[in-house]
């Protein structure tokens, strides 16, 4: 899903150029953060490489198509041998930082400088912004942030996913490509199905935003 397109590549194989990386995720890292290089792919290290849809530049490091993790056996594009990580220790100390804030100072520092100890960050306050941040850079293309967003709150997540439209140097195609208006009306919910409401015989509602 988510390597570059057209590889010929001794390490990674090629993909669908789906779910790229953000020019406002890549200036999201602070200088000397070495979770940047272990989360982003850059295209340009890739010669031949087939510019997708939506080319950034950046591609999810973490979920692509590494040569070691490629399968021998049955459908390789629905059988890749990443693992997918459903929880880290990183995003249970970031949760204890956020639910000690405002309740134990010391406690909520440590939980959140415990994360960046590991990969040699300099140590922060805890804030509700340091944690957001922290989340952000630390579990960046691992599908938690979209959710992280909604539950603060409409307003900033309309704000920080619209900053998505911000074009980065190595940017393909025109801008209208990657411009955002996210719909808060939604909720950041999916309609219901119309066949599950037609057999629920008038019991389901369908969402806020699709009526």
């Amino acid at each position: 899903m988510f390597a570059p397109r057209g590889l010929n590549d001794a390490v990674y194989s090629p993909g669908w150029s789906y779910g790229v990386i953000t020019e406002s995720l890549a200036q999201a890292f602070e200088a000397n953060d070495p979770r940047k290089n272990a989360t982003i792919l850059y295209g340009t290290q890739f010669t031949p490489i087939t510019k997708s849809w939506q080319y950034t530049g950046y591609f999810n490091k973490k979920y692509s198509t590494h040569q070691e993790y490629k399968t021998s056996t049955g459908n390789v594009d629905a059988n890749w041998g990443n693992n997918y990580r459903s929880i880290r220790y990183a995003d249970v100390l970031l949760m204890a930082a956020e639910l000690w804030l405002g309740e134990d100072a010391g406690k909520a520092d440590k939980y959140l400088n415990d994360v960046r100890k590991r990969v040699s960050m300099p140590e922060v306050t805890a804030t509700t912004e340091s944690i957001r941040h922290e989340r952000r850079v630390e579990l960046a293309g691992e599908g938690i942030r979209y959710w992280d967003l909604l539950r603060y709150g409409l307003p900033y997540a309309k704000q920080q996913i619209d900053a998505s439209s911000l074009r980065g140097p190595l940017y393909d195609g025109d801008q209208q490509r990657f411009d955002m208006d996210w719909d808060v009306s939604k909720r950041g919910r999916l309609p219901i199905p119309q066949v599950e409401m037609d057999i629920s015989n008038g019991v389901l509602i369908q969402n806020e935003g699709y009526r």
